[in-house]
C-alpha cells in the first residue's frame, strides 16, 4: 500500500513536479538530432533531470520552511541559472572537451543530489542533515557543481552577457547558501558538522 500521507497536497506537488522535470529531460534526449551521436552535454542535462525527477518523488516532510524572507534569499540564483542555462548553445555546437567537462559537473552534482537522498531540497528547507560522500568534503557540493557547470555554459556561449549571467549565480548562490544554513544550525548536529567541514563551496576559499 501506499505510505500513508501521500494524497496530502506537498506530496501531490511534488509527485507533480518530478513529473515536470522527468518530462524535460526526456524531451531533451528526444531533441537530439537523428543522424548525430547523443552529446555529452545532452546526456548531463537528461541525467541531471532524471536525478532530480526522482528525488522529487522520494523525498521526506520539511521539518521546516525557509519563509519569505529566506525565499527571496533563494530565488535569484534559481532565475538567473535559469536565465543562463536557456542561453547556452545547442548541446551538438559544443566543443568536445568543454562537453565532457560539462558531463563530469553533471555527474558531480547528480552525485551530491542523490547523496542527499530524501533530505532533498529547492527551496530553504530543514530536513535531516546529510553527512556522507562529498558533504563530507564540503557543506555544498551540489552547489559547487552547479556553479560549474554554469561557468562552463558561458565559456561555451563566448557571449559576454551570458558570461556575465554566470558569473553573477556565484555570489547569488552564497545568499541562498546562508539563506539555507540559517534553518540548519537549528540542528544540534549542526555545530559539529560546521566544525569538521569547514568550506562550503571550494576548499581555501568559501
Amino acid at each position: 500500500m501506499p505510505p500513508a500521507g501521500w494524497r496530502s497536497p506537498e506530496r501531490l506537488f511534488d509527485l507533480g513536479l518530478g513529473a515536470s522535470v522527468l518530462g524535460w529531460g526526456i524531451a531533451a534526449l528526444l531533441r537530439a538530432p537523428p543522424d548525430a551521436p547523443l552529446s555529452p552535454v545532452r546526456l548531463g542535462v537528461a541525467g541531471l533531470h532524471l536525478t532530480v525527477a526522482l528525488l522529487f518523488w522520494t523525498r521526506g516532510a520539511a521539518q521546516a520552511e525557509g519563509g519569505p524572507r529566506r525565499l527571496a534569499m533563494a530565488l535569484p540564483s534559481l532565475v538567473v541559472s535559469g536565465v543562463a542555462f536557456r542561453a547556452a548553445p545547442p548541446p551538438e555546437a559544443w566543443p568536445f572537451f568543454m562537453g565532457l567537462f560539462f558531463f563530469a559537473a553533471a555527474a558531480l552534482t547528480a552525485l551530491s543530489l542523490l547523496t542527499l537522498g530524501r533530505s532533498f531540497s529547492v527551496l530553504p528547507a530543514r530536513r535531516p542533515l546529510v553527512v556522507r560522500g562529498p558533504y563530507r568534503l564540503l557543506r555544498h557540493p551540489a552547489y559547487a557543481g552547479e556553479l560549474l557547470l554554469l561557468q562552463t555554459v558561458g565559456a561555451a556561449a563566448g557571449e559576454p552577457w551570458v558570461q556575465v549571467l554566470c558569473l553573477l549565480v556565484a555570489p547569488l548562490t552564497i545568499l541562498r547558501i546562508e539563506a539555507e544554513e540559517e534553518l540548519l544550525r537549528v540542528d544540534p548536529a549542526w555545530a559539529a558538522y560546521a566544525d569538521r567541514v569547514r568550506w562550503r563551496l571550494c576548499w581555501g576559499l568559501y
